[in-house]
């Protein structure tokens, strides 16, 4: 075997989330074994982290299920390629970071040819489709989790399962201050910042991103001082985003790829449900939570759902501590009135700060991609076999 495939590892994500996380692992892995050769699926955070890239995610990444048949060539031609080049070269690793309906199949056909699989942030099995625990009993070799709950809900499964603590703990600085961050953003007038954050898929874009903008307008009619800021990720900045924005909100700010500066500077928010509101939570912005999919994605949903809230912040803290609006309820009137009354209650921004205080707490020690890179090295020597039990985030 030649020593690029002694040290081959596989790393596949399919999502800016994933991209961005595997990233960090990918860093970690070349920190602790220079040689390694780190290659798979990803995006610009990954090929800037050293992974030779065989395909991008933006050719797979979907937003519910209606939306795979879109992209159904491109994701088996994705698969394909993997698949080609570990019968080429095999690894003596996969790691698989969250992307399931796409990771678990691909998991299947990897330990068919007796490649080990570290999966690194766990489906929510927990929320829906709780049948996917007994495939992951059977196909992957070390689940490494990463919200507190997960590690007892999969190892009852019969998944090895090890909580490492949230990417999001080492990936975001909570200490950039206030005023830097204004400074940052070109927020140098008073006034209180409102961030919109419409989600990091198109699709997501385009269903909430309208809503936001809309209820920025109405909240500007009652307070003309507030300055909104719409916080794009890179692979959402089209320009017909910026159109859409110029159109509809003039006197919104858009800012690509600065979601954290956003984040710090803003009173108040608006945010679609995912990592970002985690990440909002993080910073202690006071927020409402918002999700619209199509009539077709929802519906499925509705009846495969086991969890009352759809929100992160609320689901840690085990109490609806940030308001939801999903789906229809979704419209700009209900959206505006609720910023508005954060806005204008300082005792309800408060409040939900310190709500959000203990969440932090509760998601480990900020550093969940060294631990997968631990294991990820172990399970390549031979010496990973049942991981230890983790209380408290430690491994």
């Amino acid at each position: 075997m030649r020593e690029s495939a002694a040290q081959g590892v596989m790393m596949v994500a399919g999502e800016p989330s994933g991209d961005r996380h595997a990233a960090e692992v990918a860093r970690a892995l070349r920190r602790m074994r220079p040689e390694v050769q780190l290659w798979g699926m990803g995006g610009p955070f990954m090929r800037e982290a050293g992974v030779e890239l065989l395909e991008e995610i933006s050719k797979v990444t979907v937003m519910g299920i209606s939306e795979v048949l879109g992209k159904i060539r491109a994701i088996l031609s994705a698969r394909r390629k993997l698949l080609e080049r570990v019968g080429e070269t095999p690894p003596r690793l996969a790691i698989l970071v969250d992307f399931p309906d796409f990771n678990l199949r691909l998991a299947k056909s990897l330990k068919r040819k007796g490649i080990k699989v570290l999966y690194y942030i766990a489906p929510q099995a927990w929320a829906w489709r709780p049948k996917r625990v007994n495939m992951m009993a059977k196909v992957v070799d070390h689940l490494a989790v990463i919200l507190p709950f997960e590690e007892e809900f999969f190892r009852k499964g019969g998944v090895k399962a090890q909580f490492v603590g949230h990417p999001l703990l080492e990936e975001t600085d909570l200490k950039m201050e206030r005023e830097e961050a204004k400074r940052v953003l070109g927020l140098s007038e008073p006034g209180s910042v409102l961030g919109l954050f419409p989600g990091s898929r198109i699709q997501e874009v385009r269903r909430m991103l309208p809503v936001m903008l809309d209820a920025a307008n109405l909240v500007l009619n009652h307070y003309p001082e507030v300055k909104p800021v719409v916080a794009l990720s890179p692979n959402a900045d089209e320009p017909w985003v910026r159109s859409m924005v110029g159109e509809r909100c003039p006197r919104a700010m858009v800012r690509s790829g600065m979601a954290q500066f956003v984040l710090a500077a803003s009173d108040v928010a608006s945010v679609a449900s995912g990592t970002v509101s985690l990440e909002a939570a993080l910073f202690e912005v006071p927020m409402i939570v918002v999700y619209r999919t199509s009539w077709f994605n929802y519906q499925v949903a509705k009846r495969l759902v086991r969890v009352r809230n759809i929100s992160l912040v609320n689901i840690l803290a085990g109490e609806k501590i940030v308001p939801e609006i999903i789906q229809n309820d979704l419209q700009a009137g209900r959206l505006a009135q609720g910023l508005m009354e954060l806005l204008g209650s300082r005792e309800k921004r408060e409040s939900m700060r310190a709500a959000m205080g203990k969440i932090k707490e509760k998601l480990g020690d900020g550093r969940a991609s060294e631990k997968v890179a631990i294991t990820a090295l172990e399970m390549i020597d031979g010496n990973r076999h049942s991981p230890m039990p983790s209380p408290g985030g430690g491994a």
